[in-house]
């Protein structure tokens, strides 16, 4: 039997919500003026750390939003908002695996390896991500 689809707004909702705590940490990352490229200053490889949290949990919620056996599903997604849900999702999964390289890589604790190479490729995960939370202006 087919789901319920939840409503477009309600979809929307859900990425407001993230869309928010991006922004602030945005926000945070711009008044502390760092960038990849300046990863290894304190600040900044705190934000990092706090941006791989951030990043978990977008996927977590919205992923598992369309999960029929979790504990926040909404329901099926409408075809309206099919590919841009598809786009968001690939995107915020991308984001995770930038950040876990670069916890990965220790570069949370020290500046081991590679790790403003790490850090630019999260930045850039980061950064696709507010740019596809923002695609979904039309909706919020």
């Amino acid at each position: 039997m087919a789901q319920p689809e939840a409503s477009v707004e309600r979809w929307a909702s859900l990425v407001a919500e993230r869309k928010a705590d991006l922004d602030d940490w945005y926000q945070g990352w711009d008044e502390a003026t760092c960038s990849g490229l300046a990863s290894a200053a304190v600040d900044c490889n705190l934000m990092l750390s706090s941006a791989s949290f951030i990043a978990q949990t977008n996927d977590i919620v919205v992923a598992g939003a369309s999960f029929e056996e979790g504990n926040t599903y909404l329901g099926a997604v409408p075809d309206e908002i099919a590919d841009l849900y598809s786009d968001t999702i690939a995107l915020t999964g991308a984001a995770v695996e930038a950040g876990a390289a670069w916890t990965d890589a220790g570069c949370g604790i020290g500046d081991e390896g590679d790790c403003i190479g790490l850090a630019v490729e999260f930045e850039r995960a980061m950064d696709a991500v507010k740019s596809k939370f923002e695609a979904w202006s039309p909706y919020l």
